[in-house]
């Protein structure tokens, strides 16, 4: 088992490199982020203790790492059937349509300061 909870991500995927630039600089060293070997239909965080959660719920878990506000959208997840039915819902339909709403991102690498 890690000894930090890991990000499996496709990098082949500019959405998903894209994402996880942006949760990188909120979470900082808490969690490694790591290409999967293989294509991945959705994002998979795997926590310390080897529990393994997919999709918007691994995207919210993640965020639950960043200091501050972040952390209420795993607590709505985990509370509201309905906020978690509807972020899997919008996750999947989000990684289906990758190319489409990769036009509509700028990774934050490709900002200017």
């Amino acid at each position: 088992m890690p000894e930090k909870p890991v990000l499996y991500f496709d990098d082949m995927c500019h959405l998903c490199r894209c994402s996880v630039q942006r949760w990188q600089r909120a979470t900082g060293n808490r969690i490694d982020y790591l290409p999967s070997p293989t294509r991945l239909e959705a994002v998979q965080l795997v926590e310390s203790d080897g529990k393994i959660y997919n999709g918007a719920e691994a995207v919210f878990r993640v965020l639950s790492y960043a200091p501050g506000w972040k952390r209420n959208f795993l607590k709505s997840y985990e509370r509201f059937y309905i906020f978690a039915t509807t972020s899997e819902w919008f996750y999947r339909v989000v990684a289906r349509h990758r190319k489409l709403f990769s036009k509509l991102i700028r990774c934050p690498s490709e900002e200017r300061h």
